[in-house]
């Protein structure tokens, strides 16, 4: 895919996607630099468990802080739509091509 497709009017709400990802791995550069991958929690989506949370609609990591205790778990929905999703017994709601961290 070239960059003028990503960058046509019609794809505006993908771009914003990418720059949302590129923005969250800057704002938890420590994790994904200096953390640990974990194994990724167990998600379901619409009330159906994911056999492999590294497979959409919702994706799903977790990394062990660097600097602390704790962990952060990354969530992406990879779909036009909205999706509730649940994650370690916490109910997630998720916008459209968006992506949300918990810290736990």
């Amino acid at each position: 895919m070239s960059i003028a497709v990503i960058c046509a009017a019609k794809n505006a709400a993908l771009l914003r996607y990418f720059q949302s990802l590129l923005q969250l791995r800057t704002e938890y550069r420590r994790y994904f630099c200096r953390g640990e991958f974990l194994r990724p929690p167990k998600i379901t989506v619409a009330g159906k468990p994911s056999d492999n949370p590294l497979k959409g609609p919702v994706l799903a990591a977790q990394w062990r802080d660097p600097d602390g205790p704790g962990s952060a778990i990354f969530l992406v929905n990879v779909t036009r739509q909205p999706v509730r999703a649940r994650v370690q017994k916490r109910a997630v709601l998720l916008a459209p091509l968006a992506a949300k961290v918990i810290e736990t």
